[in-house]
């Protein structure tokens, strides 16, 4: 359950948990107050600027993506 104000860390901690890509914001009573989408965790996590950069180097990546 995220409230209104859950911290990114917790909100992180929920996506992961549950493998989410969206989720409801709700009040102590819960009603829906809003959602939250791992594009707006990604715009609070990331630096403002992370779009002007440069592409990162392929020596960041060390292996295959894995999922789960």
């Amino acid at each position: 359950r995220l409230g209104p104000q859950a911290s990114l860390a917790e909100v992180t901690r929920y996506f992961a948990a549950y493998d989410l890509v969206c989720a409801p914001v709700v009040d102590a009573e819960g009603h829906l107050l809003g959602a939250v989408s791992v594009d707006d965790l990604l715009d609070a996590a990331l630096p403002d600027d992370w779009r002007q950069r440069e592409a990162w180097p392929a020596s960041d990546w060390t292996g295959e993506v894995t999922h789960g």
